[in-house]
């Protein structure tokens, strides 16, 4: 009988103790940059991919159009392309080829 009503108080007492914590739901707290990728010109199947990899990376909130963190546009003509990344004012951070 003592071992059921210790184990009864234990579980009463987590549980009185559980309610104490402040839950918040519905925030949501913008961790990754945004990026506005602006597609690359000369080749569609590669613009597709690219987008489609950008918005599922993770690393990015991607927005459609506006102020962002970064912005991604290119080109491509044959085999090569070129891509380049500018901060959210529009100045070139690099380029890659």
């Amino acid at each position: 009988m003592r071992i059921f009503l210790l184990a009864l108080a234990l579980v009463f007492g987590m549980t009185s103790f559980a309610d104490i914590v402040d839950h918040t739901v519905g925030a949501q707290a913008a961790i990754n940059d945004t990026l506005l990728f602006r597609g690359i010109q000369g080749n569609e199947e590669l613009n597709r991919y690219l987008a489609r990899d950008l918005e599922n990376c993770g690393w990015f909130d991607m927005v459609r159009s506006g102020v962002s963190n970064y912005v991604v546009s290119g080109s491509a003509s044959g085999n090569s392309v070129q891509l380049d990344l500018s901060n959210g004012a529009g100045m070139r951070i690099t380029t890659i080829t």
